[in-house]
């Protein structure tokens, strides 16, 4: 399977330094310009299969990308559901339990939420049931979130979870990889990581 990871836009919970926000949060004028931008990244690409977090800055992003609205939604690409602090600050949620990141527990929960295992182990189970389903050359592309990407790609490499975000894409940036039928470490290549509209458009005036 070629999967096609692209992260969501700029959102207004990035803007404002959320933990992660809500699913409700919408993506900026930037994300969205971020999003339309991508269209680059995608066009001379053709999709099997498109695949939406039901967070609405992905489906947003989605969207403004393909101009596409007929995406599947699977809530396991959705971002870390952080509960009850989910609309904190970061700076507010550290001063408030200063525990948590700095001495970083992936088996730890959220108030009220997820830990970043539970990420991980609906991610990855997103992935394997994707590559067991699809045909071998079928291409996917799936719009979500920084940390289900960093799950994905840390599986693939055997990074562990007590490392978690060892990548941080950036915003509207897509991430290839092919992907055997048991998704195994083994199977996964990562052809390219993070590449973005902008990065694009330098590399063609240097032509």
């Amino acid at each position: 399977m070629k999967l096609y990871l692209l992260r969501h836009g700029q959102a207004v919970a990035n803007v404002h330094r959320l933990v992660t926000g809500t699913p409700d949060d919408p993506l900026t004028a930037e994300g969205e310009r971020q999003a339309r931008q991508a269209q680059m990244l995608l066009r001379k690409c053709s999709f099997d299969a498109y695949v939406v977090s039901h967070w609405k800055r992905a489906r947003q992003t989605g969207e403004l990308a393909t101009g596409n609205n007929d995406f599947f939604v699977d809530r396991r690409l959705g971002e870390t559901d952080a509960g009850l602090v989910s609309d904190w600050s970061r700076a507010h949620f550290e001063q408030q339990h200063p525990d948590f990141f700095a001495y970083f527990d992936p088996s730890a929960k959220f108030p009220g939420g997820e830990s970043h295992d539970d990420l991980f182990k609906r991610a990855i189970m997103w992935m394997k049931e994707t590559a067991a389903v699809m045909p071998e050359n079928a291409s996917v592309l799936a719009v979500s979130h920084m940390g289900p990407i960093s799950c994905m790609l840390q599986y693939a490499l055997g990074i562990p979870m007590s490392l978690f975000p060892r990548f941080k894409p950036g915003n509207a940036s897509l991430t290839y990889l092919k992907v055997g039928k048991k998704a195994i470490p083994e199977q996964i290549q990562i052809v390219y990581y993070a590449v973005t509209p902008d990065i694009v458009c330098r590399d063609r005036e240097n032509v």
